[in-house]
C-alpha cells in the first residue's frame, strides 16, 4: 500500500512539474514561488505541446480495484461455501430423518420382542406351576404305589396262608378218607371246597388289583410323556427376533438353519 501511495504521489508531482517547466516557471523562479513571473520566449523551431497532449494520471485507485475484485473473489468463494453448507445441511437433515425412522422402527421392534419376552416368561411359570404340580401328583401316586405294593403284599401272606391252611386241610382230609372210607366224607369234602374256594378268590382278588396298578402306572407315564413334549414346543424361540439374540440365547434349531441359509 506504502509503493503505490509513493508512485501515485511521484506521478502527481512530475505532471505537476512538467506543467510548470512548459508554462516556463522552474523551481526558484519567481513565478513558481508565487511572484509575478516574466514570460521567456521558446525558440521558433521547438514543436509545441499543449497539456491536453499530456498523459492525465490515472482517476482509478489499484488497490480499490484490487480490493474489490478480492472482495468479489471471496464473496463468490463465500457463496460456494454457503451453498454447499445449504447441501450439507439438506443430506444431514435427510440422514437425520433416516436415522429417526430406523431408530422408530428398532424401538418398535424392541417393542414386540419385550412383549414376546414378557409372553414367554408367563408361559414359563406357567409350565414351572404346572411342573410343580406334577411333581406334587407323582409324590402322591409313589405314595400310592408304595400301599398298592403294602396292599399286593398283604394280599400274597393272606394267599400263601390260605395255601398252607388248604394244603394241611387236603393232608387231614386225605388223612381223615384213610381212616374212614365212609363216615362223614361229605362234611370234610364241603370244607376243602370251601377253603379251595376261598383261596381260589384271594388270588383272583390280588392279579385283579396287580393289574390294576398296572393300567394306572401306564396311563400316569403316557400323561408325563405328553406334558414333557408339550414343554419342549413351547420353550422354542420366535424365529422373526433370532437375529437380535446372541448366538447362546437361540434355540438349536434357528441355529442350525442360519448356518444352512449362509
Amino acid at each position: 500500500m506504502s509503493g503505490t501511495s509513493a508512485f501515485l504521489g511521484g506521478t502527481v508531482f512530475a505532471g505537476a512539474l512538467a506543467f510548470l517547466l512548459l508554462k516556463g516557471e522552474a523551481p526558484g523562479s519567481a513565478g513558481f514561488l508565487g511572484g509575478k513571473a516574466t514570460p521567456t520566449p521558446l525558440p521558433s523551431d521547438l514543436p509545441t505541446v499543449t497539456v491536453s497532449q499530456l498523459p492525465q494520471p490515472s482517476t482509478a485507485d489499484p488497490l480499490a480495484v484490487y480490493n474489490a475484485e478480492q472482495q468479489k473473489k471471496e464473496a463468490d468463494q463465500l457463496k460456494a461455501q454457503l451453498e454447499k453448507q445449504i447441501s450439507d445441511s439438506e443430506q444431514l437433515k435427510v440422514k437425520v430423518e433416516k436415522q429417526s425412522t430406523d431408530s422408530d422402527q428398532f424401538k418398535a421392534l424392541l417393542e414386540s420382542q419385550s412383549t414376546d419376552n414378557k409372553q414367554i416368561k408367563a408361559q414359563l411359570e406357567k409350565q414351572s406351576a404346572d411342573f410343580e404340580q406334577s411333581k406334587a401328583q407323582l409324590d402322591k401316586q409313589h405314595i400310592e404305589t408304595e400301599q398298592i405294593k403294602s396292599q399286593l403284599r398283604n394280599q400274597q401272606m393272606i394267599v400263601e396262608s390260605l395255601t398252607t391252611q388248604l394244603k394241611a386241610n387236603t393232608a387231614e382230609l386225605q388223612n381223615q378218607n384213610a381212616q374212614s372210607l365212609f363216615g362223614g366224607r361229605s362234611t370234610n369234602y364241603a370244607g376243602g371246597i370251601a377253603w379251595l374256594l376261598a383261596g381260589v378268590l384271594t388270588t383272583i382278588a390280588g392279579g385283579f388289583v396287580l393289574l390294576r396298578f398296572m393300567a394306572v402306572t401306564s396311563q400316569r407315564q403316557a400323561r408325563l410323556l405328553r406334558y414333557s413334549k408339550a414343554q419342549r414346543s413351547r420353550l422354542q424361540q420366535p424365529k422373526r427376533y433370532s437375529r437380535f439374540l446372541l448366538p447362546s440365547q437361540q434355540s438349536p434349531e434357528v441355529r442350525y438353519e442360519e448356518r444352512q441359509l449362509r
